[in-house]
């Protein structure tokens, strides 16, 4: 797990930093905190449904059950908030801001 997380850390695409190229000024503080809480929550109740799920139906079949319930909220996703999936990029134009 540690690799994992070292590999996530030196990917060329973190993130973070994109949640924050796109927020305002004046927003930035509260929308990171929010986004962190977020993140470190997901992931561990992300860990505790896997396991609870693989307890009761088995690891292959909630294997596959993660993989349809995650292709059918992507599908979902695309179908309500279309512009969302039209968004190409995840800078402003000209690039992230300069600090």
């Amino acid at each position: 797990m540690s690799a994992q997380g070292l590999l996530a850390g030196l990917r060329g695409d973190p993130p973070h930093p994109w949640c924050s190229w796109l927020t305002p000024d004046a927003m930035r503080g509260r929308v990171s905190a929010v986004n962190g809480v977020f993140i470190g929550a997901s992931n561990q109740l992300g860990e505790f449904e896997s396991g609870a799920t693989a307890a009761l139906i088995g690891p292959v079949a909630s294997v596959v059950a993660g993989g349809v319930g995650t292709g059918l909220v992507v599908a979902l996703w695309v179908w309500l908030f279309p512009a969302l999936a039209r968004h190409d990029h995840l800078s402003q134009p000209g690039g992230p801001p300069k600090q």
